[in-house]
């Protein structure tokens, strides 16, 4: 019959082959749209279905049992008092894009066995957690940032002597904000800590994928509206904010300023990675480079998200840069500011 026949051809003749034409270049520009199109929406969905089952956040009353909640100007931030003996030092938290102070916070147990004989300050940046979130974007450059946790740090009652923690994008705010203290006569700087924090745009490759692609916007934008809804972390996302400290981090970390900023304070430093990303860090070969080698230290069994990953580890680590900072020499000319 015809349709036996038919098939028995095609066995032989093979596949037809389609002959280039017109049309051609358009049908595989189609595709290859398709296919981008496909992986773009098959990576947001991946990415919102992992942070969903991340479990639930804890919630804030036990977190208030330790912390005291403050604020001060467009900041909201906690506070610890120091366990007895009490040392004249405080040490301030700065978290990175995106999160809040409840990144540290909520680490309560870590943080007051490994640092408890100091005063604890965690603020939320302008626009994360429970700040303030004005409209436009000068309001949440890295300049800015750092100027407003500066100003709630002058606020605080004597003496004022800082320790600074910034983590990713904490680390190129507590940059500005060594600066800011060396300038002052009313504070001191103790030293400084950088969890994986920005130094050059190695540092902020996310925050430039960000600022550059409309992908990678759209699944922020996702992450943001899940974390509303779904509570995946401890305060909810807000994307606006996030996108204009992107843009304002990505300028900052191509001037390649920061690490002298850092470097004019002339005060101990402790630079930690975590040991999954050993050498996929620009700033690791700078801070080399730079004669700092020997202020790395990589954090055993994680990656970016170190002091959640291995608090005890990140908080000894810190207490003891703190111990051998404060008696070095600190503590008997400057004790009283």
């Amino acid at each position: 019959s015809d349709v036996y026949k038919r098939q028995y051809q095609r066995r032989v003749r093979g596949p037809r082959l389609i002959e280039p034409g017109p049309t051609t270049g358009i049908r595989r520009k189609i595709a290859r749209i398709g296919t981008l199109r496909g992986v773009l929406f098959g990576g947001a969905a991946s990415v919102i279905l992992y942070w969903l089952t991340i479990p639930a956040p804890r919630q804030m009353e036990p977190l208030l049992q330790h912390f005291s909640e403050f604020r001060h100007g467009d900041l909201r931030y906690f506070q610890r008092p120091p366990d007895h003996p009490a040392t004249p030092v405080t040490v301030v938290l700065v978290h990175g894009l995106g999160l809040s102070a409840r990144v540290y916070t909520d680490y309560t147990e870590q943080l007051v066995e490994h640092l408890g004989q100091h005063r604890m300050i965690a603020p939320d940046l302008i626009g994360h957690g429970e700040s303030a979130r004005p409209e436009g974007e000068a309001a949440y450059t890295m300049h800015n940032q750092a100027a407003a946790v500066f100003s709630m740090l002058m606020a605080q009652p004597s003496p004022r002597n800082f320790v600074l923690v910034g983590h990713s994008m904490g680390g190129a705010v507590v940059a500005l904000i060594s600066e800011m203290i060396s300038s002052s006569s009313e504070a001191e700087l103790v030293a400084v800590v950088y969890e994986e924090g920005n130094l050059d745009i190695g540092d902020a490759f996310a925050s430039q994928r960000l600022v550059e692609s409309c992908g990678w916007r759209a699944v922020a934008w996702m992450v943001a509206q899940a974390s509303r809804v779904c509570c995946i972390t401890p305060d909810p996302i807000r994307y606006d904010p996030v996108v204009a400290c992107s843009k304002s981090l990505v300028e900052l970390s191509e001037s390649n300023t920061l690490l002298p900023i850092l470097q004019s304070a002339a005060k101990p430093m402790l630079f930690m990675y975590g040991r999954v990303n050993r050498g996929k860090y620009t700033s690791e070969q700078l801070l080399v480079d730079a004669g700092l080698g020997s202020d790395i230290v990589y954090v055993p069994g994680t990656g970016h998200s170190m002091h959640t990953a291995q608090p005890d580890f990140v908080f000894r680590e810190i207490g003891g840069l703190v111990e051998r900072s404060w008696k070095g020499g600190i503590e008997s000319t400057h004790s009283t500011k």
